[in-house]
């Protein structure tokens, strides 16, 4: 049975959390600097409030995954220490929001290669996704993407409002779309920014035989949410069909079939360009 450690209880690692049961695994460390949180695990995971003191204990050395569920910023310290203390890691998105940690991070896993150091790109595995993609191969066409979701005041008041540590809303709500982008259509050969504020941005990319304009905003009412891809006359409608997709992020990394550095790379360098023009 593969054992996990899971750094921060967050929102999102209820999803970790159902994925790792899900696919036979079993989570035997806990960590979230919030001691409440240890009733979001069973009562026999040991449970932590530093993850220092987790890799410390004996009990780490049975660990074979780390998932990280913790803000943005954290993410590059907490991945590098649990590597280096001999793990595989699963972290959330964004793998880090500097491209020079990026570089580190690469460093390191070439100097491992029996570990992985993998990311949570969910929407690659949404099923429409690939029926999507083989309707595009060749032509040229044009398309847009909007992005339009609701997030109340409550969200600038923590980390997700520090640009320093979320990298803004290009990576923190933009990441997965502007990735799954880059997987549809390959390497952007062009890409520009028109409007860039803390709750909206866009601009356009441009792919070989496709050239999207896309817009990113958290201000949408609650009820009219929109997540859509159109390219030609397709749609590709982004709320359906994501529900359980941490099921298959976690089914492909458990047979060693994650999305690693050099992929993730690809957004992540584009990403910081776009949030520092």
């Amino acid at each position: 049975m593969v054992k996990f450690a899971i750094i921060g209880l967050g929102y999102i690692s209820q999803r970790h959390l159902d994925a790792i049961h899900n696919n036979g695994g079993k989570l035997i460390m806990a960590c979230d600097i919030d001691k409440e949180k240890k009733q979001k695990v069973a009562d026999d995971v040991l449970f932590f409030t530093d993850y220092k003191d987790m890799i410390k204990n004996p009990l780490f050395d049975k660990v074979d995954w780390v998932s990280i569920c913790t803000p943005n910023y954290l993410h590059f310290q907490m991945i590098n220490d649990c590597f280096k203390n001999g793990k595989n890691i699963l972290s959330e998105k964004p793998l880090v929001i500097d491209s020079q940690d990026l570089k580190d991070l690469e460093y390191i896993q070439n100097l491992a290669k029996d570990r992985k150091i993998y990311t949570v790109l969910q929407l690659r595995h949404n099923p429409e996704v690939e029926i999507f993609k083989d309707k595009f191969r060749e032509g040229k066409y044009e398309g847009r993407m909007d992005i339009h979701l609701h997030r109340g005041e409550f969200y600038f008041e923590g980390w997700k409002g520090n640009e320093n540590r979320s990298g803004g809303l290009l990576f923190n709500i933009g990441i997965h779309y502007f990735d799954l982008l880059l997987y549809l259509f390959g390497k952007p050969t062009n890409w520009g920014i028109g409007n860039k504020e803390k709750n909206y941005a866009d601009g356009r990319l441009v792919f070989n035989n496709v050239s999207i304009d896309w817009s990113l905003s958290i201000k949408a009412p609650m009820d009219n949410q929109i997540r859509k891809l159109k390219v030609g006359n397709e749609v590709l409608d982004l709320t359906r069909n994501f529900e359980n997709l941490h099921n298959k992020v976690y089914e492909k990394v458990l047979n060693l079939e994650g999305f690693e550095i050099d992929e993730v790379g690809q957004v992540t360098k584009l990403l910081e360009e776009m949030k520092n023009a």
